[in-house]
């Protein structure tokens, strides 16, 4: 990948509520990265979606991300 993001170098200094959503057969940002992402920051919730790539999450997890995004956002 060309662009590199270093999102773990930042991720401490996120004092927001954070909803992780990350599917577990994403092709570009792998799953276990998302969950270190997640354990840097403090107080996030990250939601696994099964079979999800990284374009495709709605379609593999639609009612359900729907209804954890309502409720995250309250």
């Amino acid at each position: 990948m060309p662009d590199r993001f270093d999102t773990a170098s930042k991720a401490n200094a996120i004092r927001v509520p954070t909803l992780i959503i990350h599917g577990d057969a994403d092709e570009v940002v792998p799953f276990s990265m998302g969950t270190r992402i997640a354990k840097l920051i403090v107080g996030s919730t990250i939601v696994r979606v099964k079979a999800g790539r990284h374009g495709d999450l709605f379609a593999h997890g639609g009612k359900l991300l729907l209804d954890r995004i309502s409720s995250f956002a309250g």
